[in-house]
């Protein structure tokens, strides 16, 4: 599971992989980024943007531009002009065109919740008369969220300082924050190297929500009613990649004269969190159905509340969407088209023709 990528790894950490600056050498790899020192502040991404994305992405993605460029047109004609952008290449079938186009159409790093400086740095090596800051170093971070501090993950692939990567602003720490912040005037080049596993960004009940957005809550149950038919117009929700593309613009728009789009945003945000808990529900379910049966396989029966089984059917969901392998179309004894993955291990799960989650087999 270290190498793999979850759901929520997926939404926290692509929205986070921009280019960290306007200077480029030789190929994209040769980014020279601003040196992080002792004092520069971190931030973590906001669960309510993340989840605001999510809702935002799976109506983006399933093509639903009518209803994305009405919200759009009320903040101005710019991003009336930017969903134009986004609608021509999403219905070329490119996401990263998609991808291109929204990060060449803003022209500043992602915001997000300041949570904390980096406290430690190297003994003997300064940047603007402050420590400069490196990978791999203990209790170097003093995050806001996290105790003890934590380290500093990522960092150059070639500049070292005391024998540990030097740290960039756009560097990552253990616990998944990124450096917002580093010298106007030193930069430090090569590419981004990973040092220290990092943790998810986001706890197992917030995690269970985002899955539930992303694989299970149909865009009608995301709406009021007059909205909610205007998306099933529209078309099914594929949020895989909508949430990527959904949670960049959600967090690029929240700091800029689109406010008002985001606010909108966020409050159904909020209002498809009942929703998508019932979404996750759904996976905890499911796993009670397979857990005593084949208590060899799925664990066995869980002492604990609902939230309990919740968060053990996503790691069982976690383990069998990042697994190697491919979903695969069958068809079941009633003569219904599903999409199933199986493990060596016995483990399988089944969604429906929109990617909406179905069920554990075994």
């Amino acid at each position: 599971m270290a190498e793999s990528f979850d759901i929520v790894q997926r939404i926290t950490q692509r929205i986070n992989a921009f280019p960290r600056s306007t200077v480029q050498l030789s190929t994209p790899l040769n980014v020279v980024t601003p040196a992080a020192r002792v004092g520069d502040i971190i931030n973590h991404t906001s669960f309510w943007s993340a989840l605001a994305g999510a809702v935002v992405g799976a109506c983006v993605t399933a093509g639903i531009f009518a209803l994305a460029g009405v919200a759009f047109a009320a903040t101005g004609g710019l991003a009336s002009m930017a969903i134009g952008a986004i609608a021509t290449y999403a219905l070329s079938g490119g996401i990263e065109k998609i991808t291109n186009a929204v990060t060449s159409f803003v022209d500043e790093a992602i915001g997000g919740e300041p949570s904390g400086p980096i406290i430690l740095g190297s003994p003997n090596v300064l940047v603007n008369n402050k420590p400069l800051a490196i990978a791999d170093l203990p209790l170097s971070v003093g995050c806001t969220r996290h105790s003890p501090p934590p380290k500093i993950a990522q960092g150059s692939e070639t500049v070292f300082a005391n024998n540990k990567a030097v740290a960039r602003k756009g560097d990552k720490t253990e616990c998944s924050a990124i450096i917002a912040e580093g010298s106007q005037n030193v930069f430090i080049g090569s590419g981004q190297g990973n040092y220290v596993e990092m943790q998810p960004e986001f706890n197992g009940f917030q995690r269970a929500l985002l899955i539930g957005v992303e694989f299970i809550v149909p865009p009608t149950a995301l709406f009021s009613k007059g909205i909610g038919k205007a998306v099933a117009q529209a078309g099914k929700c594929v949020a895989t990649h909508g949430a990527y593309i959904g949670a960049m613009l959600t967090n690029r728009f929240k700091r800029s004269r689109l406010a008002p789009l985001f606010r909108n945003v966020a409050k159904i945000a909020r209002g498809s969190a009942q929703e998508s808990y019932k979404g996750s529900t759904k996976i905890g379910h499911a796993l009670s159905q397979h857990a005593g049966r084949k208590p060899e396989i799925w664990g066995g029966k869980i002492k604990g509340n609902m939230t309990t089984w919740n968060e053990q059917g996503i790691k069982h969901f976690d383990d069998i969407l990042n697994a190697p392998g491919k979903f695969e179309q069958t068809i079941s004894k009633k003569e219904i088209e599903f999409i199933e993955k199986r493990l060596p291990d016995g483990r399988g799960m089944r969604l429906n023709q929109d990617w909406t989650f179905k069920g554990f087999i075994d």
